[in-house]
């Protein structure tokens, strides 16, 4: 089951790749009229909403979470399925909140599909995902990636 709410644990925080910190992530509304300024490249993706819905003042003008993180070899394909109107779909699940989220992506055009699935799983386990149904790695296949990751930098120092 996929980390809920933010963790608090800083070594799970030491496990983003500083790639996803320093890079520049686009941001769009979440609906389907957005699709053309969705990228078609590999990535990841992030659906966050807002209690601003709520309310305009604060605190609640300015929590914002993310609600589903997900990664994908062509971004806009997945944000489409995402946003289409079939009723299984993650802007239906949003129900009340879909007006307001919103849809962040970052492009990794070099990334493997492993690399993909364990940063998605980084972020997971630092911002939860209410609406992540399982974790994309698990706890074996993690500790493989992440010995693959330190060889690697091992070998470039």
């Amino acid at each position: 089951m996929p980390q809920i709410n933010w963790n608090l644990n800083p070594d799970k925080w030491s496990k983003i790749d500083t790639q996803l910190h320093k890079s520049n992530w686009k941001k769009f509304s979440f609906k389907y009229d957005s699709r053309d300024f969705i990228s078609e490249e590999r990535g990841l993706y992030m659906v966050t909403i807002s209690s601003s819905q709520f309310s305009k003042n604060l605190p609640f003008s300015d929590l914002i979470t993310p609600i589903y993180i997900g990664h994908s070899t062509n971004i806009r394909k997945r944000f489409m399925q995402h946003t289409r109107g079939n009723n299984n779909n993650l802007i239906k699940n949003l129900k009340y909140f879909s007006q307001n989220s919103m849809f962040y992506f970052i492009v990794l055009p070099n990334a493997f599909k492993s690399q993909l699935e364990y940063f998605e799983q980084t972020l997971i386990d630092v911002f939860g995902g209410s609406l992540n149904k399982s974790n994309p790695v698990s706890d074996v296949r993690r500790e493989k990636i992440e010995a693959t990751i330190k060889e690697g930098i091992k070998h470039a120092e």
